[in-house]
């Protein structure tokens, strides 16, 4: 079973085992050797359990496991969520390296200056609810921070509102 906080990963797997249940026989090595690129420390961590692991170091795994399943789509909840901004950055160019190639990415964002760079649609939920929509190209990074802060001058929902919300 995969662990409860979601990295979909196996944690008494090792890395090594985690990738292969996503290879089709016989193309290990070709398949790999991608995945490695995008996440050498996957490579030097095959044979060690992937609960083992730290937080971002299982994200990475997750995601390795994307690439090597060929999805359609993929999800991610909060990404961000306790990881370091040098880890972030990696699993953020991982995840636009996965839009490239054709595959629908979902993404809940606490942070919204932390969510994907190049969305084709932004959502801003407030209390459980659509506040605002739009065209992801059409957007500032600007306007989706007052959608979810509430505007400059503290008006229609104020700034804790929006927090509290997100």
């Amino acid at each position: 079973m995969p662990d409860p906080e979601g990295r979909g990963v196996f944690p008494s797997l090792t890395v090594g085992e985690n990738l292969a249940l996503d290879m089709a026989l016989g193309s290990r090595r070709e398949r790999l050797e991608p995945v490695f690129e995008l996440f050498p420390i996957l490579k030097e961590r095959l044979r060690q359990k992937a609960g083992s692991m730290s937080g971002g170091e299982q994200r990475m795994l997750g995601l390795a496991r994307c690439f090597l399943a060929n999805p359609k789509a993929v999800l991610v909840d909060e990404l961000s969520t306790g990881l370091a901004p040098r880890v972030i950055e990696t699993l953020s160019a991982a995840l636009a390296l996965l839009t490239q190639k054709g595959v629908g990415l979902l993404m809940a964002e606490q942070f919204a200056a932390r969510a994907h760079t190049s969305p084709d649609i932004v959502y801003v939920l407030r209390e459980g609810r659509i506040a605002f929509s739009a065209a992801g190209s059409r957007l500032e990074q600007r306007e989706v921070s007052i959608q979810c802060d509430g505007d400059a001058s503290g008006g229609s929902g104020g700034a804790r509102r929006g927090r509290e919300a997100r």
